[in-house]
This record gives structure tokens, sequence and C-alpha cells, in this order.
């Protein structure tokens, strides 16, 4: 890979990464599986 297509998708990798923290909606959200993210405990009261 040529440090221009580097540079040409860290550019990309980077504005994508800006418009999700500014609250577009990401691909999975658009196909419906927003509410389904891979969460690493437990959601709720647990003991």
């Amino acid at each position: 890979m040529s440090s221009a297509d580097q540079l040409t998708y860290g550019t990309a990798l980077f504005e994508a990464l800006v418009d999700l923290a500014s609250g577009a909606e990401s691909k999975s959200e658009a196909l419906g599986f927003g509410t389904e993210a891979i969460v690493p405990w437990r959601m709720g009261a647990v003991l």
C-alpha cells in the first residue's frame, strides 16, 4: 500500500469516526441492530 493510499484511507477513517462521535447513525443502527450492541457485561441488576 502506498503512502498516498494510507493517507486516503486514514482520512476516510478519521472522518467516519468524527461523524459517529457527532451522532451520525452507524451502519449497524441503520440495519436495525443498534440496540443489539456487543456488551461485555450483563445488563441490569446482577448479584
